[in-house]
C-alpha cells in the first residue's frame, strides 16, 4: 500500500494556503490573536501564583492553544477540501464552519488537549503517540463523523501504519514554528520594541504556524482516506455544498 508522503503533505500545503491565502490568514490571524491574548493573561498570573502553580498555569495555557486552534482546523478544513474540487471558499463560510461546530469541535479539542496532556505527564513518548493517533480527529469530525467518539475512532483507523511519518511531520512543523517565533519576536526585541509590539509579533508569528499547522492536519486527512479508501476529493468537499 502507498505511504504518506511528507514531501506531498507539504507541497499541499503551501498550494492550499497559496491559493487561500486570505481566508486562511484571516481565521489563522483571530485564532492567534485569542491565544496570545489568553497567553498574556496567563503569564500576568505567574508572578500571583505559588511556584507549585505555574507547571498548572502552563498546562492551561497549552490546554487553551489546543482546544482554540481546534475550532481554526474545522474552518479550515473546509477551505482545503473544496480547494480540492477548485472551489474557492471564503471567509464567511469557513467562519460558519467553524462555528456551526464549535461546541463539538471544542469539546474535541478539550478531550483530546486533556488526554494526550496527561499521557504526556505520565511519559512523553505515550503522549506523543496518542497525539498522532487523533491528529486528524478534528478533520473527521468535520467531514464524516457525527460524534466525538467516532471521530476519535475513525482518526484511529485512518492514523494506523502512518503514526511514524506523522510524528516526523509533527516534527519538522514544530521546528518550522519555533524558528518562525524566534525569528519575528527576536526582530521586535532587537528593534527595543515594548510589550505591545513583541505581542502583535507573537500574533504574526502565530498566525504563519496556525495556517500552516491547521491546513497541515487538514491535507493529512485527505491523503490518508485517499491512501487507504481511494476516497476523492469530491466526495470529501461534497459534505459542504
Amino acid at each position: 500500500m502507498e505511504k504518506l508522503s511528507i514531501g506531498r503533505v507539504v507541497s499541499e500545503t503551501v498550494g492550499i494556503i497559496g491559493r487561500n491565502l486570505v481566508p486562511v490568514g484571516v481565521v489563522a490571524l483571530l485564532i492567534a490573536a485569542a491565544i496570545v491574548i489568553a497567553t498574556q493573561v496567563i503569564a500576568s498570573m505567574v508572578g500571583r501564583v505559588t511556584p507549585s502553580d505555574i507547571l498548572i498555569v502552563g498546562l492551561a495555557g497549552l490546554l487553551i492553544a489546543i482546544v482554540v486552534r481546534t475550532v481554526a482546523t474545522g474552518g479550515i478544513t473546509h477551505i482545503a477540501a473544496s480547494d480540492q474540487v477548485g472551489q474557492r471558499v471564503g471567509i464567511g463560510p469557513a467562519f460558519a464552519t467553524g462555528l456551526r461546530l464549535a461546541l463539538p469541535l471544542l469539546g474535541l479539542g478539550l478531550v483530546v488537549g486533556l488526554c494526550v496532556g496527561l499521557a504526556a505527564l505520565l511519559l512523553v513518548v505515550p503522549g506523543l503517540m496518542l497525539a498522532m493517533r487523533w491528529l486528524v480527529a478534528v478533520p473527521a469530525r468535520v467531514v464524516e463523523c457525527p460524534t466525538m467518539g467516532s471521530s476519535l475512532a475513525r482518526s484511529t483507523a485512518l492514523t494506523d501504519g502512518s503514526r511514524w511519518r506523522l510524528f516526523g511531520l509533527a516534527v519538522l512543523l514544530g521546528v518550522f514554528g519555533l524558528i518562525v517565533e524566534g525569528v519575528v519576536v527576536g526582530l521586535a526585541t532587537a528593534v527595543g520594541g515594548g510589550t505591545v509590539l513583541v505581542a502583535l509579533m507573537q500574533i504574526v508569528a502565530g498566525t504563519i504556524t496556525t495556517s500552516i499547522s491547521a491546513t497541515g492536519v487538514a491535507v493529512c486527512y485527505m491523503e490518508l482516506r485517499r491512501i487507504r479508501e481511494g476516497a476523492t476529493p469530491s466526495q470529501m468537499a461534497s459534505v459542504f455544498a
